[in-house]
């Protein structure tokens, strides 16, 4: 499994890294190759209209129309103490092993080494 969690070492850094990934995200659903996801959460609207301004070359507004409920369905979120817990609730029994990114910072490095651990001792 390789999810791409919005994480962080506080809940700062998870504003943060929401609001970056938030961004990559409005622009990947604004294309037809991600429109499935949107529509099977029951959210086609929002497909339409990151679209329609993908389109209009809008791009200012993509983000603007992924809100934080659909963050929350979308990517699981959490700070990196509590990010084992979080990815054992969205993916329980599915996977052998997961494979997250490093982070930004390498101040970050501790926090996430105990995450790692916490994870691989689960």
């Amino acid at each position: 499994m390789v999810p791409k969690p919005i994480t962080g070492r506080d809940d700062s850094a998870v504003a943060t890294a929401r609001e970056n990934l938030r961004t990559e995200l409005a622009f990947l659903y604004s294309t037809p190759a991600y429109r499935g996801t949107l529509d099977r959460l029951g959210r086609p609207d929002i497909a339409d209209r990151l679209a329609q301004s993908a389109q209009a070359g809008n791009w200012t507004a993509l983000p603007t129309l992924l809100t934080d409920d659909i963050l929350k369905t979308l990517v699981p979120q959490a700070t990196y103490k509590d990010l084992p817990t979080v990815l054992h609730s969205w993916y329980p029994n599915t996977c052998h092993g997961i494979s997250l990114d490093l982070p930004p910072t390498p101040a970050d490095d501790p926090a996430f080494r105990t995450t790692l651990r916490t994870l691989a001792s689960a």
